[in-house]
């Protein structure tokens, strides 16, 4: 049974008033109905879609961030490895009196390292001397 209101509304008004009135019924309440439904859709799978891209720019981001950190760390490689360095070490290892000498040296080789990557502000080496 409809409801007493819109019972009232049909028995009281003109045919005019029953039929703009089943015209709404009819037509605009589907009308918002199905704007409703398509509204809640499209949220969801804007939703769906902006967590699907967000797990994908979070993944991107830990892979190009892993490469950055790796290339520091085949830098810091290079630089233990350095024939020149290490020569240069050894060097200070077997003539202390030529120190001032290679301290130079050495840094021309590490002015090179921290020209090699943005970012780098100092190189510190740390060498045991033997006497």
């Amino acid at each position: 049974m409809p409801p007493k209101c819109i019972y009232r509304v049909l028995q009281t008004k003109s045919l005019r008033s029953i039929l703009i009135f089943s015209f709404i019924f009819i037509s605009v309440v589907p009308i918002i109905f199905l704007q409703f439904v398509s509204y809640r859709r499209i949220t969801l799978n804007f939703e769906e879609n902006i967590n699907h891209l967000s797990q994908i720019n979070v993944n991107q981001i830990g892979k190009n961030l892993e490469q950055f950190l790796a290339s520091y760390e085949d830098l810091l490689y290079q630089l233990y490895t350095s024939d020149d360095l290490i020569s240069v070490l050894k060097e200070i290892d077997a003539n202390p009196d030529l120190i001032p000498l290679n301290i130079n040296i050495i840094r021309n080789i590490l002015r090179l390292m921290i020209y090699a990557k943005e970012g780098i502000e100092s190189i510190t080496i740390y060498h045991y001397f033997r006497q």
